[in-house]
């Protein structure tokens, strides 16, 4: 994915659906050290979004639209700039909901603006890549059914020769209980990606001991240890310090920018009959794994 400040066209996979979504990104500070999309030399990053403000130089606004088109077009209005913005001192990641009547509008994947906000979400996406790692946000999660909330890693490239290389890791909220049940907000969903074919990914749900989406902080966290000459790699999964799945399978190669934030897909996460909910990040952190 490359940004130069205007629009650009880039191809998302997120839970088993790829298209191609125009996006735009804010322009980069021009004091900015590192180029977008440059891999991380430290592999570390820390941000408390003082204020509730967003460092250009460590994150891109994401304006996008992805995973929702239907027979009838986008289901959703994308994830959009205006979402964006502070609660209390935190940053907020705003989702509206099939009852939003405000004056934001969504915009289709093919850039047209939309004649309501509804279904429209928000992310940011760090500017650098990251190859293994300690991942962590504490954040809250809506109580909502229809929207997802998530945290993951990306990387996408599709070669000369039609190959589509998809790597990624995921945290999302809704869960089910199993591959094509009910969405639940008391199960997660916990994926490996290293490809588009069958056989390419690895999801395990997961059911939590406690509830996440009461909006309270929470720390989500995944270790990766990328794949290498003499192991597979893995990659191990928390919330507030408590071990999860560990996966072994489909681990990830490629450095990947980490996402966070809230989007709509038809179905799957269920109907989002609600006005307003809203994701607050506290706080970010990446690090190399103990």
């Amino acid at each position: 994915m490359k940004c130069k400040g205007g629009p650009f066209v880039m191809g998302l996979v997120i839970s088993g659906m790829v298209t191609l979504v125009s996006a735009v990104a804010e322009m980069p500070n021009a004091s900015c050290p590192v180029p977008e999309n440059t891999l991380s030399t430290t592999n570390r990053l820390f941000d408390d979004f003082t204020d509730g403000k967003v460092n250009s130089c460590r994150w891109v606004k994401v304006q996008a639209n992805w995973g929702g088109l239907t027979e009838e077009g986008d289901y959703s209005g994308g994830v959009l700039k205006e979402n964006i913005g502070d609660d209390d001192g935190k940053l907020a990641l705003f989702a509206r909901g099939n009852a939003y009547e405000g004056p934001i509008r969504g915009r289709n994947s093919d850039g047209t603006i939309r004649p309501d906000g509804r279904r429209t979400g928000a992310a940011i996406m760090s500017r650098e890549r990251y190859l293994g790692g300690r991942f962590e946000a504490r954040v809250t999660i809506p109580a909502k059914l229809g929207v997802v909330s998530a945290m993951w890693t990306f990387f996408y490239e599709k070669t000369d020769d039609g190959v589509e290389h998809n790597h990624e890791i995921d945290i999302e909220f809704p869960g089910q209980e199993n591959a094509g049940g009910k969405p639940r907000l008391d199960y997660v969903s916990l994926t490996t990606w290293r490809g588009l074919r069958q056989g390419q990914s690895k999801t395990v749900f997961w059911a939590l001991p406690e509830a996440v989406a009461d909006g309270k902080f929470h720390i989500l966290r995944f270790d990766w240890v990328p794949p290498d000459a003499q192991s597979p790699g893995v990659v191990t999964f928390y919330i507030d310090g408590n071990q999860l799945a560990v996966i072994k399978t489909n681990v990830p190669s490629k450095p990947g920018n980490l996402w966070l934030g809230l989007w709509f897909p038809p179905k799957w996460a269920g109907e989002p009959e609600f006005s307003e909910a809203v994701m607050k990040v506290d706080w970010v952190r990446i690090a190399p794994p103990n």
